[in-house]
């Protein structure tokens, strides 16, 4: 009995002293990309500095990741969409390889340095494209109902609710939740990432697959990635309901469009629905045999629809002015 109470101590002792440790590394950059890794360009919005890409002319489109992700989550479609336009994407904060925030990890604060981007990049009328927790945010940006001479598309994302996973509750803790995702960093981090990633594809081959799994665990794996993951989602159901009961009031004049696959288990598919019933001069698309990441998947069909919505708009503009 003493030797296995010796053994207890000792396991909690080495515990502690193992959160300890990894929270005083964690209020250093240790595991984060460096700036200076990137071959892209940053800004400081909002007292946020963010990673940004932009390319091309033309008519705005700005482009917003969901989370976690970055940047390489619009690789699909940035250059053909740069022929005709200029494209906008960036890091959201504590994503990729832009700072962990400094005002906080929810959608109204995202949704916030949205529109300082878009003020201080001069971005005219754009035509906003969102993923996931991307979509979510212009859904709650079409309710603040300054956006009606622009467009929007959601792609796949939880509009009405979003589960939230216990364990993530640890890593929200000040201070010691930046210790606790170093830790994660480094025991089960990789295998729930990896778990995560592949039951939201659907159409992808192996080679596919493997090297999205592979490109993304490195970039996710950030400790301050996972931090911000963690409060995203841990604050993501009470910020979709409080926002939810707006929806009904979104003005019809805004072009609304939802992409979303077929499969439940793979995509929201049933929050698309149900706003698509909310707002029903939205625009609902779904995708047989398609995950959650509709613009890999499904890349052709999202660029024809883009340009279609493009194209209408101008139409639309023109017969103003004439």
């Amino acid at each position: 009995m003493k030797t296995i109470t010796k053994v207890v101590k000792y396991l909690f002792l080495f515990l502690i002293s193992t959160i300890i440790i990894a929270t005083l590394i964690a209020q250093t950059d240790f595991g984060n990309f460096k700036k200076s890794d990137s071959n892209f360009d940053f800004i400081s919005v909002a007292g946020e500095e963010l990673r940004i890409l932009q390319k091309g002319n033309g008519p705005d489109i700005l482009l917003i990741h969901g989370t976690p992700g970055s940047i390489e989550d619009w690789s699909p479609l940035i250059d053909s969409l740069a022929r005709d336009n200029r494209v906008t994407a960036f890091d959201r904060p504590g994503f990729g390889y832009s700072a962990p925030s400094k005002h906080g990890y929810t959608i109204d604060k995202n949704v916030d340095v949205l529109e300082s981007v878009v003020k201080q990049l001069n971005l005219q009328n754009p035509f906003y494209i969102g993923h996931s927790y991307g979509g979510s945010m212009l859904a709650n940006l079409a309710t603040r109902g300054n956006v009606a001479d622009s467009k929007i598309m959601i792609v796949d994302s939880p509009l009405f609710g979003h589960q939230v996973d216990p364990a993530l509750k640890l890593m929200t803790i000040p201070i010691i939740g930046k210790g606790m995702a170093i830790i994660s960093k480094y025991t089960i981090g990789p295998g729930k990432i990896e778990q995560g990633i592949r039951q939201l594809l659907v159409s992808f081959d192996k080679k596919q697959a493997n090297k999205f799994v592979d490109d993304r665990i490195k970039m996710w794996l950030q400790p301050k990635v996972m931090y911000a993951t963690s409060n995203e989602r841990s604050n993501y159901d009470l910020d979709l309901k409080a926002v939810a009961e707006k929806y009904k009031n979104i003005s019809p004049d805004i072009p609304i469009t939802i992409l979303t696959g077929t499969s439940p288990k793979s995509t929201l598919v049933n929050d698309c629905t149900k706003m698509k019933q909310v707002v029903p001069s939205a625009n609902l698309k779904k995708f047989p045999n398609c995950g959650h990441y509709v613009q890999f998947e499904k890349r052709n069909e999202v660029l024809s629809i883009i340009r279609s919505m493009s194209k209408k708009q101008l139409e639309v503009e023109e017969t103003a002015l004439n």
